[in-house]
């Protein structure tokens, strides 16, 4: 039995086994933690039969939007039966990894009870990042923890027994890599919480061919709408717009890869020329004048020395775990900051050498 079938099957009987009091009760606090104001657009992924929706209506008010997915029919079925008469509400099949939405339009992305299921969390991930609004939120919930998560799923049926939440390190590069930031995981028994929010500076490694990719994936879903529209919709010219894209995907793919592979070249020539600087500087502090005020100066150079050498040392560990932006612009700050100090220092010490001279 695969994943899929085994949710549809268990639709008829969920809301009896899981729609609890005490999950009502759990709900009612975990909904407003979320800070969701009133007029958003939400997406909730994996809604099944529509838990969340009540909580999230009350967030969002008569003017925000609901649009509710889930994969599995049955699921979908029972969620139309219990809130179609919703307005502000719409619910469909859709699969996370397959969404197709506009990008940029939700407010926040609400993730329920789903993610331990998804097939890749990868490329779900990169949906929700695309869908999702400039600084717009991600919410990961669970009304257990991941140990409890990952005990009852080995109990479960065979289609969900390896689904099990990252550990805590594992998610956040997870996030980090789809292009999320200020993440915040809390994790402890019956409450998994991990918010975090799309990063509205994030930087395309090849930004003009994804903007063109991006543009492309965005006209094809206006024509599969156009055609799902039509009495017999034919999607012939969609498949063979979709073909071309997905060359166009590969080729960005491989640009993508070739030029993180220079800008990781690049950190590591300047992490190396950040030490060689550190290096001549200290050994321009046992040349630099002391004295009262030139002690005291360069204790406070000593300082921001070692905050330059910290920030290498995170750097450091940024690339190692591929979070190549962030370390890119910690590099280059310490780099100008080194390069400032040592040449403050060579002018000290010009100075000072001057002025002996002109005493000698």
């Amino acid at each position: 039995m695969n994943r899929k079938t085994y949710f549809n099957e268990a639709a008829k009987t969920w809301d009896i086994k899981y729609n609890t009091l005490e999950l009502a009760r759990f709900l009612q606090k975990l909904v407003p933690s979320f800070g969701i104001n009133s007029g958003q657009r939400i997406l909730d992924v994996g809604t099944g039969t529509g838990i969340l929706i009540p909580y999230l209506l009350q967030a969002i008010g008569p003017s925000g939007e609901i649009t509710a997915i889930d994969y599995a029919e049955e699921m979908v079925n029972i969620c139309k039966s219990k809130f179609s008469e919703h307005e502000n509400v719409k619910i469909e099949n859709q699969n996370v990894e397959k969404l197709t939405y506009s990008s940029n339009y939700f407010d926040a992305v609400t993730c329920f009870g789903l993610f331990p299921h998804l097939e890749s969390k990868e490329i779900a991930l990169s949906q929700i990042y695309r869908v999702l609004k400039k600084g717009g939120k991600l919410f990961i919930a669970h009304a257990m923890s991941s140990y409890e998560i990952k005990a009852r799923h080995k109990e479960a049926s065979t289609a969900v027994v390896k689904d099990m939440l990252p550990d805590k390190d594992s998610m956040i590069k997870l996030l980090n890599r789809a292009g999320f930031i200020d993440i915040h995981i809390k994790d402890e028994p019956g409450y998994y919480l991990c918010k975090s929010k799309k990063n509205h500076k994030k930087r395309m490694y090849v930004k003009d061919q994804f903007s063109a990719l991006q543009d492309s994936l965005d006209n094809i879903l206006i024509l599969i709408g156009k055609e799902k529209s039509k009495w017999f919709p034919n999607y012939k010219e969609s498949l063979a717009q979709l073909t071309s894209v997905n060359t166009m995907a590969e080729s960005v793919v491989t640009k993508t890869e070739l030029r993180k592979s220079e800008i990781r070249g690049e950190i590591q020539n300047i992490l190396v020329g950040i030490q060689n600087l550190l290096a001549e500087n200290n050994l321009l502090i046992e040349n630099a004048p002391r004295g009262k005020e030139g002690t005291a100066a360069l204790m406070q150079i000593k300082e921001e020395l070692a905050a330059v050498q910290t920030a290498t040392d995170e750097a450091s560990k940024m690339l190692e775990s591929d979070e190549l932006q962030a370390a890119q612009d910690k590099v280059n700050v310490a780099h100008q900051k080194a390069v400032s100090i040592n040449a403050e220092l060579k002018d000290v010490i010009a100075k000072y050498n001057q002025a002996r001279a002109r005493k000698g």
